[in-house]
């Protein structure tokens, strides 16, 4: 799932969720105090080195390209709408911007330039190509403030502490969740049920299935979604993030 510690290695792997991206306001910060949970805030420096050499890139030079970068990323806001032949992709965009560049940008350059655009791969978990050019930055302005920090036990020791004491069901596939929508569910209940027909009651369902769960129907809903929500889930995408572990003997 989302938070999934691995400690086969004799220190805690998240092979999940893995940073808390932001200390100030944001909630995980106040579980892992109440917790006592130790944090480790990530080093701010990333030096890169040339694939052919092995010699570290010039400060001046990785700075320069840094800056241009998201120079770039910012006149992708001034394009919108993209030139047609760009379509709605930001990789394409970016593409077509450096493309518009003279002089054009050296070899080095250019691979230092692909670098930071892997990097921001990294962060969309997609090819670029396939990252909208208008949405991509749309959570920008709900990002926590702060440090960046990974947790010394794994985000597994958070989701175990919130855990405690609760009645936790495994094994059970929920197949069908029945509700009231709108102005009408204050007083109502909602009902789910399980594929073994279990039926569980509350006054409400709180539903954090991953997208592609949601995207196949495997949960049917009565009333059925919203036609607006049924388009939302159909038309969002996902990327897939691939975590590569090395432990070291010492």
């Amino acid at each position: 799932g989302r938070v999934h510690t691995d400690s086969s290695f004799g220190g805690a792997v998240d092979l999940g969720g893995s940073i808390i991206t932001g200390l100030e306001g944001n909630p995980i910060t106040t579980k892992c105090i109440q917790r006592e949970l130790t944090l480790h805030p990530r080093g701010g420096a990333c030096p890169l080195f040339a694939s052919s050499t092995g010699d570290p890139i010039p400060s001046s030079i990785d700075s320069q390209l840094e800056a241009l970068f998201n120079s770039l990323l910012d006149q992708t806001t001034q394009l919108k709408p993209p030139p047609p032949s760009c379509g709605a992709s930001l990789g394409k965009t970016l593409e077509h911007l450096v493309s518009c560049r003279d002089p054009p940008l050296k070899k080095v350059e250019r691979r230092l330039l692909d670098w930071h655009c892997a990097n921001l791969e990294y962060g969309c978990a997609a090819d670029l190509t396939l990252v909208d050019v208008n949405e991509w930055d749309q959570d920008d302005q709900f990002e926590f403030s702060g440090q960046h920090c990974m947790l010394e036990k794994g985000y597994g020791a958070v989701a175990s502490g919130i855990a405690a004491g609760l009645n936790i069901i495994y094994d059970s596939p929920v197949k069908e969740v029945f509700y009231t929508p709108g102005q009408d569910s204050s007083n109502a209940k909602a009902k789910v049920i399980t594929k073994d027909n279990t039926v569980y009651e509350g006054d409400a369902v709180v539903i954090s299935t991953p997208l592609g769960v949601l995207q196949k129907s495997t949960i049917q809903f009565n009333p059925p979604l919203p036609e607006w929500k049924s388009k939302a889930i159909q038309s969002l995408g996902f990327g897939l993030l691939n975590k590569v572990v090395l432990h070291f003997p010492e």
